[in-house]
């Protein structure tokens, strides 16, 4: 009897410590658009722009955002990560973010790009703005 309870204990440690070994994942989702008017927050879509995120792990994950401007990366691992948003005709973004899952295990953040013309020049696109 005192061996039964013994080895449950160690079957039940092991199985803990396998558990507690994995790494925490993340949803990362999101949508990535141009940003036609800073005061009324009116934003235009953009499709097919490339999303990498870098893990701490050194890791690469991507994806390309759809027709609805939106995208997912599955399993994005917890923690800190550069993430690097690229689309022909606009500027590309990098940004360091923590990921954490929220309670529904996902991370969310939008992306909104300049125009690359209108950052080389330093100037924004005043007709769009219109």
């Amino acid at each position: 009897m005192k061996k039964a309870i013994i080895s449950i204990a160690v079957i039940v440690l092991i199985a803990g410590a396998a558990f507690a070994e994995r790494p925490k994942t993340a949803v990362f989702v999101g949508c990535t658009g141009y940003l036609i008017s800073e005061t009324q927050k009116i934003a235009t879509q953009i499709h097919g722009a490339e999303i990498s995120v870098i893990t701490s792990q050194g890791d690469t994950l991507r994806t390309v955002s759809d027709e609805t401007a939106s995208f997912v990366i599955p399993q994005t691992p917890e923690g800190p990560a550069t993430v690097k948003v690229e689309a022909e005709g606009y500027k590309t973004q990098i940004q360091i973010l923590d990921i954490r899952a929220n309670r529904a295990g996902r991370y969310v953040k939008n992306f909104f790009l300049e125009k690359a013309e209108a950052a080389a020049n330093g100037e924004t696109d005043k007709a769009e703005q219109e």
